[in-house]
């Protein structure tokens, strides 16, 4: 398969997982003046400047550029996940070229999928905000595990670290796993928390 090429995006402590949402505000530049609603950039989570100098086969995500806003202080774009791909090599730091990361297809087992949605649910219930029920419906219609483990890790996990972690783990039923163990923790602390309250 040919190497693909993209823009390149470098997001610092921050992770843009598939099939989810990212805002992101820069200074304009040369870089993000090139940058235009619908371009496809594969945006590259960064720790410090070795994961630029070590990148090749790094993951990152190939996004694309839904809205875009300038001003004569910042560029605010919205960035949406496509897929995880894997850096092959970066070009003058402002490009890249990928290869499109394929999932192994090993179905996770129902109950792992049912323990993930059950126990988010949990989480949905003790964080009891208005949207409680739309986000609930939302997880019963997503049935692809890949799609409904970042979904859960983007929106309920915040650590970078822990996002970072779950963002490169590529197996779907590994990532579930972490999942569980990271909501189950969450439920203990705010269990624990709400007893204390």
């Amino acid at each position: 398969m040919e190497p693909r090429r993209a823009k390149i995006f470098y997001l610092k402590k921050r992770v843009l997982f598939p099939y989810c949402t990212l805002p992101v505000s820069l200074r304009p530049s040369d870089q993000s003046n090139a940058i235009h609603e619908g371009d496809s950039i594969l945006a590259f989570s960064i720790t410090s400047i070795f994961d630029i100098i070590f990148h090749q086969g790094k993951m990152a995500t190939l996004a694309e550029v839904t809205e875009i806003e300038r001003s004569d202080q910042k560029v605010t774009m919205k960035l949406r996940g496509l897929a995880r791909a894997v850096v092959q090599k970066i070009v003058k730091f402002t490009n890249a070229e990928y290869l499109l990361f394929e999932a192994p297809r090993d179905d996770l087992h129902h109950t792992t999928i049912d323990e993930l949605r059950k126990k988010c649910q949990e989480v949905i219930f003790l964080i009891n905000v208005p949207e409680s029920d739309k986000l609930i419906q939302l997880l019963n219609y997503i049935v692809d595990p890949d799609q409904m483990s970042d979904f859960i890790a983007n929106y309920f996990v915040i650590d970078f670290k822990t996002r970072y972690r779950l963002y490169r783990e590529t197996d779907p039923v590994r990532r579930s796993r972490m999942l569980i163990n990271e909501l189950s923790k969450m439920i203990q602390k705010m269990t624990a928390n709400n007893k204390r309250a």
